[in-house]
């Protein structure tokens, strides 16, 4: 099984024009491309397929007549899944309360999107563990948030401890 490889930029506008038409050939990539993000050269496209095919798992093609069909692999939720935990393992070592902290810093929710993001973790505080999660904790291991030391973290991204900001991550 091939080992997971960061999706650039363009291979991710070209899978975004594959999941919305469900499958392509270069030149209608090429198109699309050209609409959405500015002309782009008929072998590149061709050579991002191939890459996204052999070396990255990402798509698949079929031979009609003389012209290969491009077919993501992955469904977009997938795809933004592994990206995602790849981003939050990479940036912020795993630490979602950080990664929050940095997206509300970023930029402020809506109302709705806050009622939303309420919803979403109060279902994550009262869903059951999972067999696999409880097994661990039953030997001793730990995982995911519990392993890590507890702390609190500012909006600013800093212990509150050394900072004057009295607005924490629960707050």
């Amino acid at each position: 099984m091939r080992k997971p490889q960061a999706v650039t930029d363009r291979e991710l506008e070209i899978l975004k024009i594959l999941w919305a038409k469900g499958r392509a050939n270069v030149r209608e990539v090429q198109e699309e491309l050209g609409r959405n993000v500015g002309p782009v050269a008929y072998s590149t496209v061709q050579t991002l397929l191939n890459i996204m095919e052999e070396k990255k798992g990402l798509v698949r093609h079929v031979v009609e007549g003389r012209t290969f069909v491009y077919i993501p692999k992955k469904t977009p939720e997938g795809t933004l899944r592994e990206m995602t935990k790849r981003f939050i393992d990479r940036v912020f070592d795993g630490a979602l309360d950080r990664v929050m902290v940095a997206l509300l810093d970023a930029r402020a929710p809506s109302p709705e999107e806050l009622a939303r993001l309420r919803a979403v973790l109060d279902r994550a505080a009262t869903s059951t563990q999972t067999p696999s999660r409880a097994h661990g904790e039953a030997a001793g291991e730990t995982g995911g948030l519990a392993s890590r030391p507890s702390r609190e973290v500012t909006r600013s991204g800093s212990d509150p401890s050394s900072s004057s900001n009295p607005r924490a991550c629960g707050d």
